[in-house]
């Protein structure tokens, strides 16, 4: 062990210091998006710890200034004002969001070496972080901090075996988060589309079960379809008999193909919950 005068305490021997925004393990991202035609923007108050909201739909020409930070992979951002915990930790299950979205200049993105984006994102998730970036934020109105507060705020470099180690034992844990978070966000579009049809009697919800599969039916039309762990389902009505293969124990959510909802759905249909077991249809 080593003593280091920056941090006041001991690291381990080959292990060094250097600041957030000036080290071998990040760049820091400036600000300047790609030409595109439609994305989803997210503002600071999109996201809160975490979790992604909804966002707000943009085109390049039209767009507010703010609207000016390009996501990537293996990117890490925070929000730059004071007491405001927003975090995003872009790896390959966060796709969805890299390709099709742009940030508010209120983030501050790091682009990471792909070995560091687990170590850098622990670091930023970590209370340290936060509390030495409300410590350096300074401003008028609206505290925030920078490029230059930021220097003050240090982070420690491990030596390359362990670094590695670091990579291999939680890059699986990372991707599980943003694989959830991206799964959330997909529940609560679907929570806002379906809300709307229930309050207004569209929708009616029977036979609430564990196992369930959400359809529409009408008159002359019968067209079923499930979203479950394992990919989604369509069952139409031509007389054919098909058997589940088995139960399905765990369901996420049914999930209903706003494409399917045609001109043959749109009189007095309606969405029911039936039991998705061992069930012929």
């Amino acid at each position: 062990m080593s003593y280091n005068e920056k941090l006041g305490r001991s690291i381990p021997e080959g292990w060094h210091v250097a600041s957030i925004v000036n080290n071998p393990l990040t760049d820091v991202i400036t600000p300047g998006v790609d030409l595109f035609k439609t994305k989803t923007y997210y503002a600071t108050a999109d996201v809160n710890g975490i979790d992604i909201g909804m966002g707000s739909s943009v085109d390049y020409e039209t767009r507010e200034s703010r609207a000016n930070m390009q996501p990537g992979l293996h990117t890490v951002w925070f929000a730059k004002m004071k007491n405001s915990v927003k975090h995003l930790f872009l790896g390959h299950s966060m796709k969805r969001v890299i390709d099709d979205s742009i940030l508010s200049t209120g983030f501050m993105g790091l682009q990471c070496k792909k070995v560091a984006f687990e170590y850098i994102s622990a670091f930023i998730d970590g209370p340290y972080f936060e509390r030495a970036k409300d410590q350096y934020a300074n401003g008028a109105t609206q505290q925030a901090v920078g490029n230059a507060e930021l220097e003050s705020v240090y982070l420690v470099i491990p030596d390359d075996e362990t670094l590695a180690r670091f990579h291999n034992l939680t890059r699986g844990l990372v991707e599980s988060i943003g694989e959830t978070i991206i799964e959330n966000k997909k529940l609560v579009e679907l929570r806002d589309w379906l809300l709307p049809m229930l309050m207004n009697g569209q929708a009616s919800v029977e036979a609430m079960q564990p196992n369930y599969r959400l359809s529409y039916r009408s008159n002359a039309h019968q067209r079923n379809v499930s979203f479950l762990k394992t990919g989604i389902r369509r069952q139409t009505g031509n007389g054919q008999k098909r058997r589940l293969r088995k139960p399905q124990t765990k369901v996420v959510f049914a999930f209903v193909n706003k494409a399917a909802c045609d001109d043959s759905f749109s009189h007095r249909s309606r969405i029911s919950f039936l039991n998705c077991g061992n069930v012929r249809r």
